[in-house]
Formats: C-alpha cells, structure tokens, sequence
C-alpha cells in the first residue's frame, strides 16, 4: 500500500464565506514552496484530526493561480440527506472548529485534469464549472489569463442561485480588467432577490442555444467541471454539437464510458 505522504500547513489568512455552503481556506506551506507546486486545476488531500481522535482525509481544489506561497481552497459543508444522520465529518469539522493560526496536514498536490498548452494559435478557451466545480476552473482561468493574453477566454458559471454562487465578486473584478474574458453566469432556479439584482445572466440549464451565442460555430478548447449530472449533461451536449472528444476536458470520478450514458 502506498503511503500517504503529507507536510504542514498554517491557516494564516482566516476564513471567508464564499457562499451559504461554501468556505474558503488559505493555507501558508511551512517547508520548501518548490516541493508543493502546482498546476492550474489539480488539488491537494487533506489530513484532519477530529475530535474524537479519528483521522480523515479529504481532497479539495486549488483555486488560486500557481506561483502563490498558499493554498486556497473551498470546503463544502456536506449536510446530511436526511433527517437525524450524521453531516459530513471533515467539512463540519473545518467549517466550525478550525481557526486561524490552526496547523493541517496537506499533500503535495495531485490530479492530471489540468489546463494544456494551446494546441492551436487564437483557439479560445471554454471553461464550464457547476456548483463548486468552479475551484479548479478558477485556478485555469487565473493562469490562463496571466499567460496567455491573447487568447479569447470564456467562463460559463453555473449555479442554483445567488446564495449559492461563490467567487461573484473576484469574477467581476478579473473581467472588469482583462478584455479577452466574457463571463456568463446561469441560474437554474433564481430567486426573486437574484432577478433584480440582476447578478446572472441567463436563466435555466446549459445547453446549446447559450454556446453558439457565447462560442459560436468555431473551434475552441472546453474544460468541464462540477456535478456528476451536469458533466453528463456537458459532455453530451458539446458532442451534439459537433465539439471533438479531443477539444472536451473534464473532471470526473467514474468510468469515463458514464458520461456518455
């Protein structure tokens, strides 16, 4: 069995509420910088101490652009389907008792669903993140950004609503600064606060009429990330649309062969 491999890092910037489930953690390494690298998309696996002296693991999403001497990520607080069972250990644990100055256990960071170098000169860059699959799709778009400036980007957010859409804040600002970024926001169920606020977009599921408004006929490079239904749905929506498996990158924790179920 391989062993699991894990170095400390500080808690030193506090804790922000991104959402009503979503909270974001910044962690400072405590070794060499160079040893935890990492690459616009991957994550890192955390090792926690509960209370009761249960150790549990969990991976989270980098969402910060690599270069950075943090750790940014987003914990989920994963409530209990039912009534009466136990919330998720691990994220009511970092949620309620972890503190600023805290010390937690990382890996050096992992995962190949990373952003690629452009394969073809001008092709623009699609990203579709759903619900907290937005963490690595954010990391993407910051280095994408920084070191591709001339690359058309599109970012497709899809989320429930306003209180749950996190990072609304960081998006305005990233396309209030660089031209080459559109940013689409879709609720599929809005509140009435969201429709005069006018926070989102457009309103309803993804689908195709909202990629040839934003992408058009064109070629372009798609990274997918969130929910197991909404990659299903992705997925099979760009390959109706004539998008090739080549051009189609995506996060998903199952056989491939499901996301075209």
């Amino acid at each position: 069995m391989q062993q699991f491999s894990c170095d400390p890092h500080r808690l030193e910037s506090g804790l922000s509420q991104q959402s009503q489930q979503l909270q974001v953690l910044c962690l400072t390494h405590q070794i060499s910088y160079a040893h935890f690298a990492h690459r616009p998309g991957q994550y890192v696996t955390l090792r926690v101490s509960l209370p009761d002296g249960q150790k549990v693991m969990r991976n989270y999403s980098i969402s910060n652009r690599p270069g950075s001497e943090q750790f940014r990520i987003s914990v989920k607080r994963e409530r209990a389907f039912q009534e009466g069972a136990p919330h998720g250990a691990c994220s009511s644990f970092l949620h309620e008792r972890l503190q600023e100055g805290d010390v937690v256990e990382i890996s050096p960071p992992c995962g190949e669903f990373t952003l690629q170098a452009v394969s073809e000169p001008g092709l623009p860059l699609v990203l579709i993140a759903g619900g907290v699959g937005i963490t690595p799709v954010l990391s993407m778009l910051h280095a994408a950004l920084a070191e591709q400036e001339d690359r058309g980007i599109v970012l497709i957010q899809c989320a429930v609503n306003g209180a749950t859409r996190p990072f609304a804040a960081e998006l305005a600002s990233l396309q209030a600064v660089h031209r080459n970024l559109q940013v689409h926001v879709r609720f599929s169920e809005p509140s009435p606060a969201d429709r005069a606020s006018g926070e989102h977009d457009s309103e309803g599921f993804l689908d195709d009429a909202l990629l040839a408004s934003l992408v058009g006929v064109n070629r372009a490079e798609y990274y997918l990330c969130g929910p197991t239904p909404m990659l299903q749905h992705g997925y099979k929506l760009l390959r109706s649309c004539g998008v090739q498996e080549q051009d189609i990158h995506y996060e998903f924790f199952g056989p491939a062969s499901a996301l075209a179920a």
